[in-house]
């Protein structure tokens, strides 16, 4: 009996590191290894590695699912099965939020990110220079020096006004490669909040929160977001947006540096319900 649950126990071990795929990296001039998965034809690296072989001071946190990436002049902010990257300056604490075309994937208590979508923000606030090169499926590493000075332009960003009487103030909407990313700016702490979609309406359901009277009409739309209806309605208040065809999913889910609400409206295109789970291939499961 011993030997068959030591056999077990050593099967598991083989196919938790069979996961694993082992990419050649150079860090300034020195080989290392860095671990990735493969999935849809791409490598998605390792965030605790990659962080160990820049060098950064990271942090990660395993019960919500963050990962920072800590440089310099910047922290850049990562999370799990999310299609979002934060970009925070350490002189002001202000940051930006963008949108990566695939979602992150979690394994092993470690986060994986998409190294070729995640390249531009790395090398934009690390202060040295990370290169990946496609043929050989390998990696460069080149530590920042002292006195690199690192500038990120923030022209999207946009600054909270000093005094607002509502809750929720302005909304921003954005079409991007893989679908419409909708930022809700929010003046406090909004916790309770729900965003179903429903026959073609993707709800913003709110408790206890004020809105702006005018902020539909002062909304442009875009990409998938055909129109916006503002309600009230007994115990709280919602915002419906009417969605154009080509939609799949959303998510939503509150910044951990702004307070605002984010919705995220998927293409049809991109498969982010499957993006983390095994491939078939003639009926088998493929990793």
């Amino acid at each position: 009996m011993k030997k068959i649950i030591l056999f077990v126990f050593v099967l598991s071990i083989t196919l938790s590191a069979q996961d694993f795929l082992k990419m050649n990296v150079m860090v300034d001039g020195s080989p290392n290894t860095l671990s990735y998965i493969e999935k849809r034809g791409m490598p998605f690296v390792s965030v605790k590695e990659l962080a160990n072989l820049m060098g950064s001071n990271s942090f990660y946190n395993g019960e919500t699912g963050k990962f920072e990436f800590k440089f310099n002049k910047y922290k850049l902010k990562i999370s799990s099965r999310n299609q979002f990257v934060v970009v925070i300056s350490n002189g002001d604490n202000k940051g930006t939020v963008y949108q990566l075309p695939l979602s992150t994937i979690v394994r092993n208590n470690d986060i994986f990110i998409p190294l070729q979508y995640t390249l531009e923000y790395i090398n934009m606030t690390y202060g040295g220079r990370v290169d990946y090169f496609n043929i050989s499926n390998s990696l460069t590493i080149t530590k920042p020096k002292e006195d690199v000075q690192v500038i990120v332009t923030n022209n999207n960003q946009n600054t909270k006004p000093v005094d607002t009487s509502y809750d929720i103030y302005a909304i921003e909407i954005s079409e991007k490669s893989n679908g419409t990313l909708i930022q809700i700016k929010t003046s406090k702490k909004i916790t309770k909040f729900s965003s179903p979609i429903n026959n073609g309406v993707l709800y913003l359901f709110l408790t206890d929160v004020t809105i702006a009277p005018d902020i539909a009409q002062n909304t442009q739309v875009a990409g998938l977001v055909k129109s916006i209806r503002q309600k009230n309605i007994a115990g709280g208040s919602q915002l419906e947006f009417v969605l154009r065809e080509g939609y799949s999913t959303a998510e939503s889910y509150r910044s951990d540096l702004t307070n605002d609400l984010i919705l995220a409206i998927h293409n049809k295109t991109i498969d982010v319900e499957n993006i983390y789970e095994p491939e078939k291939k003639n009926g088998n499961l493929t990793k």
